[in-house]
């Protein structure tokens, strides 16, 4: 977010984390893509209902990887429906 120069109202607190970090151990997942070096490049929380997936929030590194939210989304679909949860 620094790196980006987002306005400081588009920040999230500790608090915030802490609440969704308690969320995703309970009903949610994480999905992460590495890079071949295994540095991890892109990040993405994916919350669960009844029935569905839903995307959350997700980061990524500032690196020349195209369509790397796309593989981030799609890995997390693939794994959604392992779980017999709609995307």
């Amino acid at each position: 977010m620094i790196e980006k120069n987002a306005e400081k109202e588009t920040f999230f607190s500790s608090s915030y984390f802490d609440k969704l970090y308690k969320i995703i151990k309970e009903n949610g997942f994480m999905s992460v893509v590495k890079n071949k070096n295994l540095e991890v490049i892109a990040v993405g929380i994916f919350l669960n209902g009844k029935k569905s997936t839903h995307y959350h929030l997700s980061a990524s590194k500032n690196y020349n990887y195209p369509g790397v939210n796309n593989l981030l989304i799609f890995e997390a679909a693939l794994f959604s429906r392992k779980q017999n949860l709609e995307f």
